[in-house]
């Protein structure tokens, strides 16, 4: 992690409760953002650390932080490939984020629809 990860994940960490699950949700987005850009050519992984310390800024739980900083990680297809991302997500952060990701996903389906 260069510094600039190291502070913003040190202030999502002030108020998150379990410090372990902290740095394996930062390490999975990490390499699943790795090299992807928003079309404002934002880095994912940047986005996603400003998310989570926004959500805890905000007084947000640890699986809605979790979740918010991994909603882009699965393609929700209903593909094979997407069933093993979300089956691989449930397993290392249990069911709540695994629904709290299906359901991001969708309202962003839902908005690029309109």
């Amino acid at each position: 992690m260069t510094s600039k990860d190291f502070d913003i994940a040190q202030k999502i960490a002030k108020k998150f409760p379990d410090k372990k699950t902290l740095g394996k949700v930062l390490d999975l987005a990490k390499d699943a953002y790795a090299g992807k850009t928003w079309i404002t050519g934002e880095n994912y992984f940047e986005h996603a650390k400003r998310l989570g310390f926004t959500l805890r800024e905000m007084g947000a739980d640890q699986a809605t932080i979790v979740a918010g900083i991994l909603y882009h990680t699965c393609n929700i297809s209903h593909s094979e490939q997407s069933n093993n991302q979300l089956a691989a997500l449930k397993k290392k952060f249990g069911q709540e984020v695994t629904t709290l990701v299906q359901r991001a996903f969708e309202l962003i389906l839902i908005f690029y629809s309109i």
